[in-house]
């Protein structure tokens, strides 16, 4: 199986395939690259090309990163109150940080819930979100109550209760709607050649002249009625 590794999932077929979020170290033991999951599983990977060994541990490394620019998310985690105040102080005044700051954090699982004046500020910012981004958020975890899966959870409600946008149709005229099987053509002075679209090979001739007749040799046929119609 082909090996994957980018910024979000880690895959050595047949040893491991996870995301980032659930490894919690990387070191190296002997020659063999020893992956440490967040669950307690050590699982070592061998016969790994050191530039292989690199480019996963600069993927990790980043992995940090993006983990860290999460506490800035709400500037800090959790702080002591301040009299009167929130223990939380929430820091984001654009939606940059969703796609680039947040992510899934299963060892924040059981935090408890955000306070409303943080949900209020989040609806606040969601206001602006386009659709595109988000739908480009990751879903929430059931049951997680990490900050990105509560504050996830409440734009992505926010999304299903907005009101949504009524499609103008615009109405069409019956006479649009109806179908000719006949095409007209002017070929004299009240003569007019009528050809079946369906079949070239049927044609017709209607002279409204005195009097109205058709080559078909009927009365009031349908070649007249559509030559009146045109």
């Amino acid at each position: 199986m082909k090996k994957h590794i980018d910024d979000k999932v880690l895959s050595l077929p047949p040893y491991v395939s996870t995301a980032w979020e659930n490894v919690k170290a990387l070191y190296l033991k002997g020659k063999d690259l020893v992956v440490d999951l967040i669950d307690g599983t050590a699982i070592s990977v061998p016969d790994l090309e050191e530039s292989e060994i690199e480019e996963i541990f600069d993927f990790h490394a980043a992995s940090i990163e993006k983990s860290h620019d999460f506490e800035h998310f709400l500037e800090e985690e959790v702080q002591s109150p301040e009299e009167g105040g929130s223990p939380f102080r929430f820091a984001i005044n654009s939606i940059d940080g969703f796609s680039n700051a947040m992510m899934h954090n299963p060892q924040q699982a059981n935090m408890p819930p955000l306070p409303a004046e943080v949900l209020e500020k989040i609806s606040n910012i969601a206001k602006i979100i386009s659709p595109e981004e988000i739908q480009a958020l990751s879903d929430p975890v059931e049951g997680c109550n990490c900050f990105y899966c509560q504050i996830t959870r409440a734009i992505l409600e926010l999304d299903l209760v907005s009101e949504p946008q009524m499609e103008v149709v615009e109405e069409v005229p019956d006479e649009d709607l109806e179908f000719s099987q006949w095409a007209i053509s002017q070929t004299e002075e009240q003569l007019y050649l009528v050809t079946n679209k369906l079949d070239t090979s049927e044609q017709y001739k209607v002279f409204l002249g005195d009097p109205i007749g058709c080559t078909c040799g009927q009365a009031n046929c349908e070649h007249i009625v559509a030559v009146l119609k045109s």
